[in-house]
């Protein structure tokens, strides 16, 4: 149905003797009658016009002609003119008759009246619109809580609603992780899109972030474009409760070797290397026993009994330095022994030594190098890693560059299949006793029970310390054992035809 609607332009255009005035679609206008015609061709000829006008006019699948668009139409000097455009915005053309007369008076002026049709037809005798979804706020949150929206959009503004369906996917639930929401939203007459909100539910359940996938259903009414698909994340706002667990703590002699001859100015000290596993968040001190055939505060410096680990920290140091000339005795002692504490639980490696020549270098000033499971215990399930550190002790030489050190690998898991491939060296740094090698579990789906990485030193230059010169790692799996058979025979069937069933 076409409508045809007479107005006034309440705001004339320029005022001139020879030019046209140019009304915008914006212009102002005022209604002063409607009238409905059931086809173009009826309000044609009801106004008088030309035939010959017509072919300004395009068809868009109406069962009348529609009008091709314009952004602004002219009133010519012509009695009358027939002209096209979107007057009300919203994305339609319509056709437009201008009426002028002479006003008198000391500057001639134009003035007009403009007969508009308005394209009333149904749009949705045309070609189905086009749909597509994007999450327009992607993020929503528990806290707040903060809601997430998707948006609908369709290719054109209709005069019809058009009801939208669609799916829900994702790792967070309906209903628990967010509020309820249908399988459909209706875009109303006139509009383009439509929202779908997702309001999270503030839950006390450790989740981590957890997503929400709108998929946009196939229907009849509507077509969907390359946008079918769009997510929106909730991001979790609980933490897991507080780790009660111990850590644990274990001390090695990164570097055993110590001499008060030093570089015959320093001495050359010797140092352990303190590790914890487990919570670190917080600070910790760990405190030890001394003992050996060296005295504390005589033959080297005074240790308080302590160490602390910075908060965050996972591995301190403790220094042992040598003082020169106390004694002439050789191969003297420090022996360090964690002690127990509550805050603390000691590891497999609770105890170890420097030793260290009073006045005069180590013979040769060999090098030494020794392999321990600092964290022996990896699991596929996380994956949690486990851990070897090398160290290297020396008699009077610099630690001022960097060493590396090769090792072989061994064990029943297989390097780059069930644990992520180690190169087999690390490199120690400059001013460093000691470097980490740290074993990742692949988590497969296989059965293979508990298995072994095996690391042993098999560097040139550098002397093994045996039996430290060898550590284990033990993966732990987290996949089921295959189901077993269990075969029932049936003695009471004669042998010929014994009946044998198989069961899991």
């Amino acid at each position: 149905m076409y409508q045809f609607v007479n107005v006034n332009l309440l705001q004339p255009g320029r005022n001139n003797m020879s030019g046209s005035s140019v009304w915008s679609r914006s212009r102002t206008v005022l209604v002063k009658a409607s009238v409905s015609f059931p086809t173009l061709a009826a309000f044609v000829a009801l106004l008088g016009i030309l035939f010959h006008n017509a072919p300004a006019l395009a068809g868009d699948g109406c069962p009348a002609p529609s009008f091709a668009a314009a952004d602004e139409f002219t009133v010519g000097l012509v009695p009358t003119s027939l002209v096209t455009a979107d007057f009300n915005g919203d994305g339609k053309p319509y056709l437009a008759v201008a009426k002028n007369y002479w006003a008198p008076g000391p500057v001639f002026a134009y003035l007009g009246t403009v007969g508009v049709l308005l394209n009333t037809c149904d749009d949705e005798s045309g070609p189905p619109p086009e749909l597509t979804v994007v999450a327009s706020d992607p993020n929503a949150s528990e806290t707040g809580p903060d809601p997430g929206t998707f948006t609908i959009s369709r290719s054109a503004v209709t005069n019809s609603n058009l009801t939208v369906f669609f799916t829900l996917s994702g790792t967070a639930t309906s209903g628990s992780d967010y509020q309820p929401i249908s399988d459909s939203v209706s875009i109303p007459a006139g509009a383009v899109s439509a929202d779908v909100v997702v309001q999270p539910i503030d839950d006390t359940e450790v989740e981590g972030d957890e997503t929400v996938v709108l998929t946009l259903s196939t229907n009849s009414a509507y077509t969907i474009g390359a946008s079918g698909s769009a997510t929106v994340t909730i991001a979790d706002n609980d933490s897991p409760p507080a780790d009660t667990t111990p850590p644990t703590v274990q001390v090695v002699a990164s570097d055993y070797l110590a001499s008060g001859y030093g570089d015959g100015t320093n001495a050359d000290t010797g140092e352990f290397v303190f590790w914890r596993n487990g919570d670190t968040n917080t600070e910790l001190t760990v405190y030890y026993a001394l003992s050996g055939t060296a005295s504390n505060g005589v033959d080297y410096e005074a240790l308080s009994g302590s160490v602390t680990f910075p908060a965050g920290a996972t591995y301190t140091t403790l220094k042992v330095t040598p003082i020169r000339g106390t004694t002439t005795g050789d191969d003297e002692t420090v022996v360090l022994a964690l002690r127990p504490d509550a805050a603390y639980t000691a590891g497999r490696y609770q105890t170890d030594t420097v030793r260290f020549y009073s006045n005069r270098a180590l013979p040769g000033g060999s090098w030494h190098a020794r392999v321990f499971a600092t964290k022996e215990t990896a699991s596929e399930d996380g994956p949690a890693p486990g851990e070897f550190i090398f160290t290297r002790a020396h008699g009077f030489r610099s630690m001022s560059f960097s060493a590396t050190l090769n090792y072989t690998i061994s064990g029943t898991a297989n390097n780059g299949v069930d644990y992520e491939t180690l190169s087999g060296s690390v490199t120690i740094p400059a001013g460093a006793t000691f470097a980490p090698v740290t074993v990742r579990p692949i988590d497969d789906d296989r059965f293979g029970g508990t298995r072994t990485v095996t690391l042993r030193i098999a560097t040139m230059f550098y002397i093994p310390d045996y039996p430290n010169d060898t550590a284990t790692v033990f993966i732990k799996d987290n996949d089921p054992p295959p189901p077993t058979e269990t075969v029932w025979v049936d003695d009471t069937v004669p042998r010929r035809s014994r009946r044998v069933e198989l069961g899991r």
